[in-house]
Protein backbone atom coordinates (compact mmCIF):
# COMPACT_ATOMS: atom_id res chain seq x y z
CA UNK A 1 0.00 0.00 0.00
CA UNK A 2 2.47 2.69 0.86
CA UNK A 3 5.01 1.72 -2.21
CA UNK A 4 1.50 2.10 -4.38
CA UNK A 5 1.24 5.40 -2.92
CA UNK A 6 5.09 6.32 -3.03
CA UNK A 7 4.85 4.79 -6.80
CA UNK A 8 1.80 6.95 -7.95
CA UNK A 9 3.40 10.02 -5.92
CA UNK A 10 6.65 9.79 -7.98
CA UNK A 11 4.73 9.13 -11.23
CA UNK A 12 2.42 12.76 -10.46
CA UNK A 13 5.86 14.40 -10.38
CA UNK A 14 7.75 12.90 -13.14
CA UNK A 15 4.52 13.80 -14.95
CA UNK A 16 4.68 17.06 -14.04
CA UNK A 17 8.42 18.18 -14.49
CA UNK A 18 7.95 16.45 -18.13
CA UNK A 19 5.20 18.58 -18.76
CA UNK A 20 6.87 21.40 -17.86
CA UNK A 21 9.94 20.92 -19.93
CA UNK A 22 7.40 20.63 -22.85
CA UNK A 23 5.43 23.48 -22.08
CA UNK A 24 8.41 25.29 -21.23
CA UNK A 25 9.72 24.37 -24.69
CA UNK A 26 6.72 25.85 -26.41
CA UNK A 27 6.89 28.95 -24.83
CA UNK A 28 10.55 29.48 -26.27
CA UNK A 29 9.30 29.03 -29.75
CA UNK A 30 8.16 32.06 -31.12
CA UNK A 31 4.22 32.10 -32.19
CA UNK A 32 3.28 32.85 -35.62
CA UNK A 33 0.77 36.31 -35.51
CA UNK A 34 -1.81 36.63 -38.11
CA UNK A 35 0.76 40.08 -38.37
CA UNK A 36 3.42 37.83 -39.30
CA UNK A 37 1.73 35.85 -41.73
CA UNK A 38 0.42 39.19 -43.49
CA UNK A 39 4.15 40.39 -43.48
CA UNK A 40 4.91 37.10 -44.97
CA UNK A 41 2.43 37.50 -47.91
CA UNK A 42 3.96 41.09 -48.56
CA UNK A 43 7.43 40.16 -49.13
CA UNK A 44 6.32 36.81 -50.95
CA UNK A 45 4.47 38.48 -53.65
CA UNK A 46 7.69 41.25 -53.71
CA UNK A 47 10.19 38.32 -54.13
CA UNK A 48 7.68 37.01 -57.11
CA UNK A 49 7.57 40.60 -58.57
CA UNK A 50 11.75 40.91 -58.42
CA UNK A 51 11.81 37.85 -60.05
CA UNK A 52 9.93 39.07 -62.99
CA UNK A 53 12.45 41.73 -63.27
CA UNK A 54 15.02 39.50 -63.35
CA UNK A 55 16.25 40.97 -60.07
CA UNK A 56 17.02 37.51 -58.56
CA UNK A 57 19.12 38.99 -55.08
CA UNK A 58 15.74 40.82 -54.30
CA UNK A 59 14.16 38.11 -54.74
CA UNK A 60 16.04 36.02 -52.79
CA UNK A 61 16.32 38.35 -49.64
CA UNK A 62 12.16 39.19 -49.67
CA UNK A 63 11.78 35.22 -49.75
CA UNK A 64 14.13 34.69 -47.07
CA UNK A 65 12.31 37.63 -44.70
CA UNK A 66 9.01 35.92 -46.02
CA UNK A 67 10.18 32.04 -44.32
CA UNK A 68 11.63 34.42 -41.35
CA UNK A 69 8.06 36.18 -40.81
CA UNK A 70 5.70 33.11 -41.40
CA UNK A 71 8.57 29.97 -41.09
CA UNK A 72 5.05 27.60 -41.93
CA UNK A 73 4.29 29.39 -44.91
CA UNK A 74 4.99 26.40 -47.50
CA UNK A 75 4.83 28.68 -50.49
CA UNK A 76 7.83 30.60 -49.02
CA UNK A 77 9.98 27.45 -48.66
CA UNK A 78 8.41 26.37 -52.31
CA UNK A 79 10.13 30.06 -53.88
CA UNK A 80 12.55 29.94 -51.99
CA UNK A 81 13.54 26.60 -53.35
CA UNK A 82 12.91 27.80 -56.75
CA UNK A 83 15.32 31.02 -56.49
CA UNK A 84 17.86 29.19 -55.62
CA UNK A 85 17.97 26.64 -58.42
CA UNK A 86 17.57 29.95 -60.19
CA UNK A 87 21.24 30.68 -58.63
CA UNK A 88 22.07 26.79 -59.24
CA UNK A 89 22.28 26.61 -55.39
CA UNK A 90 20.53 23.24 -55.52
CA UNK A 91 21.77 22.39 -51.93
CA UNK A 92 19.91 25.30 -50.05
CA UNK A 93 17.15 24.45 -52.85
CA UNK A 94 16.45 21.13 -51.88
CA UNK A 95 16.77 22.24 -48.17
CA UNK A 96 13.83 24.90 -48.60
CA UNK A 97 11.78 22.91 -51.24
CA UNK A 98 11.91 19.85 -48.23
CA UNK A 99 10.68 22.21 -45.80
CA UNK A 100 7.59 22.88 -48.44
CA UNK A 101 6.49 19.49 -48.67
CA UNK A 102 6.69 19.06 -44.91
CA UNK A 103 4.69 21.21 -44.32
CA UNK A 104 2.11 21.20 -47.42
CA UNK A 105 2.69 17.65 -49.22
CA UNK A 106 -0.79 17.80 -50.90
CA UNK A 107 1.04 20.08 -54.15
CA UNK A 108 2.30 18.26 -56.81
CA UNK A 109 4.08 21.54 -58.25
CA UNK A 110 6.44 20.67 -55.30
CA UNK A 111 7.19 17.49 -55.93
CA UNK A 112 8.09 17.90 -59.40
CA UNK A 113 10.35 20.74 -58.54
CA UNK A 114 12.04 18.75 -56.08
CA UNK A 115 12.66 16.07 -58.80
CA UNK A 116 14.41 18.77 -60.42
CA UNK A 117 16.26 19.45 -57.57
CA UNK A 118 17.54 15.93 -57.60
CA UNK A 119 18.29 15.56 -61.11
CA UNK A 120 20.64 18.97 -61.01
CA UNK A 121 22.23 17.12 -57.71
CA UNK A 122 22.76 14.15 -60.13
CA UNK A 123 20.44 12.29 -57.96
CA UNK A 124 18.52 10.60 -60.40
CA UNK A 125 17.12 7.32 -59.40
CA UNK A 126 15.60 9.81 -56.64
CA UNK A 127 14.27 11.59 -58.99
CA UNK A 128 12.84 9.32 -61.06
CA UNK A 129 11.11 7.34 -58.37
CA UNK A 130 9.49 10.84 -57.74
CA UNK A 131 8.74 12.00 -60.88
CA UNK A 132 7.24 8.89 -61.93
CA UNK A 133 5.15 8.34 -58.98
CA UNK A 134 3.85 11.95 -60.15
CA UNK A 135 2.84 10.84 -63.44
CA UNK A 136 0.24 8.94 -61.30
CA UNK A 137 -1.06 11.27 -59.34
CA UNK A 138 -4.37 12.95 -61.20
CA UNK A 139 -4.57 16.04 -59.28
CA UNK A 140 -1.63 16.95 -60.76
CA UNK A 141 -3.04 19.74 -63.71
CA UNK A 142 0.73 19.26 -65.76
CA UNK A 143 1.34 15.71 -65.93
CA UNK A 144 3.52 16.83 -69.62
CA UNK A 145 6.07 18.66 -67.23
CA UNK A 146 6.83 15.43 -65.05
CA UNK A 147 6.64 13.29 -68.23
CA UNK A 148 9.45 15.84 -69.38
CA UNK A 149 11.51 16.00 -66.46
CA UNK A 150 10.84 12.03 -66.15
CA UNK A 151 12.57 11.84 -69.48
CA UNK A 152 15.69 14.00 -68.50
CA UNK A 153 16.38 12.82 -65.64
CA UNK A 154 16.63 9.26 -67.73
CA UNK A 155 18.61 10.80 -70.49
CA UNK A 156 21.13 12.05 -67.65
CA UNK A 157 21.86 8.43 -67.01
CA UNK A 158 21.75 7.71 -70.52
CA UNK A 159 18.79 5.20 -70.52
CA UNK A 160 17.59 6.79 -74.06
CA UNK A 161 14.41 4.52 -74.88
CA UNK A 162 12.86 5.18 -71.78
CA UNK A 163 13.86 8.73 -71.91
CA UNK A 164 11.96 9.21 -75.68
CA UNK A 165 9.31 7.11 -74.13
CA UNK A 166 8.39 9.41 -71.31
CA UNK A 167 9.62 12.66 -73.95
CA UNK A 168 7.17 12.00 -76.06
CA UNK A 169 4.13 10.91 -73.57
CA UNK A 170 5.01 15.11 -72.15
CA UNK A 171 4.44 16.17 -75.79
CA UNK A 172 1.12 14.38 -76.51
CA UNK A 173 -0.13 15.56 -73.62
CA UNK A 174 0.44 19.10 -74.14
CA UNK A 175 1.92 19.97 -77.92
CA UNK A 176 3.00 23.31 -76.63
CA UNK A 177 5.42 21.93 -74.57
CA UNK A 178 8.57 22.78 -76.82
CA UNK A 179 11.25 21.72 -73.93
CA UNK A 180 9.73 18.27 -74.41
CA UNK A 181 10.68 18.74 -78.34
CA UNK A 182 14.04 20.05 -77.36
CA UNK A 183 14.67 17.01 -75.04
CA UNK A 184 13.62 14.84 -77.51
CA UNK A 185 16.12 16.14 -79.78
CA UNK A 186 18.84 15.82 -77.28
CA UNK A 187 18.08 12.57 -76.76
CA UNK A 188 17.94 11.53 -80.96
CA UNK A 189 20.95 13.39 -81.59
CA UNK A 190 23.11 11.20 -78.75
CA UNK A 191 21.55 8.29 -80.46
CA UNK A 192 22.86 9.56 -83.73
CA UNK A 193 19.13 9.24 -84.89
CA UNK A 194 20.49 12.69 -86.87
CA UNK A 195 17.08 13.10 -88.95
CA UNK A 196 15.00 12.56 -86.08
CA UNK A 197 16.59 15.16 -84.18
CA UNK A 198 16.46 17.53 -86.56
CA UNK A 199 12.28 17.32 -86.94
CA UNK A 200 11.95 17.36 -83.19
CA UNK A 201 13.96 20.36 -83.04
CA UNK A 202 11.78 21.77 -85.73
CA UNK A 203 8.79 21.47 -84.14
CA UNK A 204 10.48 22.97 -81.20
CA UNK A 205 11.11 26.63 -82.97
CA UNK A 206 7.99 25.81 -84.64
CA UNK A 207 5.53 25.80 -81.69
CA UNK A 208 3.07 28.87 -81.35
CA UNK A 209 2.72 29.73 -78.14
CA UNK A 210 0.93 32.87 -76.52
CA UNK A 211 4.22 34.65 -75.91
CA UNK A 212 5.95 32.88 -78.63
CA UNK A 213 8.64 31.83 -76.14
CA UNK A 214 9.09 28.93 -78.06
CA UNK A 215 10.55 30.54 -81.19
CA UNK A 216 13.13 32.26 -79.43
CA UNK A 217 14.58 29.05 -77.26
CA UNK A 218 17.86 29.65 -78.53
CA UNK A 219 19.57 26.33 -76.88
CA UNK A 220 17.60 24.68 -79.94
CA UNK A 221 19.06 26.96 -82.39
CA UNK A 222 22.59 26.09 -81.39
CA UNK A 223 21.64 22.31 -81.32
CA UNK A 224 20.11 22.70 -84.55
CA UNK A 225 22.97 23.84 -85.94
CA UNK A 226 25.23 21.31 -84.43
CA UNK A 227 23.04 18.45 -86.33
CA UNK A 228 22.86 20.15 -89.75
CA UNK A 229 26.87 20.36 -89.18
CA UNK A 230 26.98 16.63 -88.22
CA UNK A 231 25.50 15.70 -91.67
CA UNK A 232 27.46 18.49 -93.71
CA UNK A 233 24.14 20.66 -94.26
CA UNK A 234 26.72 23.38 -93.53
CA UNK A 235 24.31 26.15 -94.70
CA UNK A 236 21.81 24.78 -92.86
CA UNK A 237 23.85 24.92 -90.06
CA UNK A 238 25.15 28.27 -90.21
CA UNK A 239 21.10 29.35 -90.70
CA UNK A 240 20.05 28.00 -86.88
CA UNK A 241 23.29 29.51 -85.69
CA UNK A 242 22.93 32.76 -86.89
CA UNK A 243 19.52 32.54 -85.84
CA UNK A 244 20.87 31.99 -82.07
CA UNK A 245 23.44 34.70 -82.56
CA UNK A 246 20.50 37.07 -83.56
CA UNK A 247 18.27 36.23 -80.06
CA UNK A 248 21.28 36.85 -77.84
CA UNK A 249 25.07 37.22 -78.87
CA UNK A 250 26.07 38.11 -75.53
CA UNK A 251 24.93 35.27 -73.46
CA UNK A 252 27.01 32.03 -73.13
CA UNK A 253 24.99 30.41 -76.13
CA UNK A 254 25.37 33.28 -78.05
CA UNK A 255 28.96 33.51 -77.84
CA UNK A 256 29.13 29.63 -78.86
CA UNK A 257 26.61 30.02 -81.80
CA UNK A 258 28.92 32.86 -82.93
CA UNK A 259 31.92 31.15 -82.57
CA UNK A 260 30.29 27.75 -84.39
CA UNK A 261 29.09 30.29 -87.32
CA UNK A 262 32.51 31.89 -88.12
CA UNK A 263 34.27 28.46 -88.21
CA UNK A 264 32.75 27.61 -90.93
CA UNK A 265 32.31 30.70 -92.77
CA UNK A 266 36.47 30.27 -92.27
CA UNK A 267 36.68 26.86 -93.25
CA UNK A 268 38.31 26.02 -96.60
CA UNK A 269 35.56 25.48 -99.66
CA UNK A 270 32.78 27.22 -97.34
CA UNK A 271 31.86 30.25 -100.07
CA UNK A 272 31.29 27.34 -102.65
CA UNK A 273 29.23 25.11 -99.63
CA UNK A 274 27.07 28.24 -98.98
CA UNK A 275 25.99 29.32 -102.37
Amino acid sequence: MFCSRNFRRVTRVIFIVFSGIVLGGATCQRQVTEKDKKESTIHLELAHNYLKQGDIISARREALLSVEKDPYNSEAHYSLAYIFGQMEDWQNALKEIKKSIEIDDKKPEAQNFLGVVLINLERYDEAIEILDKLTKNFLYHSPHLAYGNLGLAYFKKKEYSKALEALKKSVSLQPLFCLGYFRMGKVYFEMGRLMEAIEALEKCISVEDEWQECKKFQDAYLLLGDVYSKINAQDKAQEGYQKCVELNPNNPVGVECKRKKDAISSSPGAEGENK
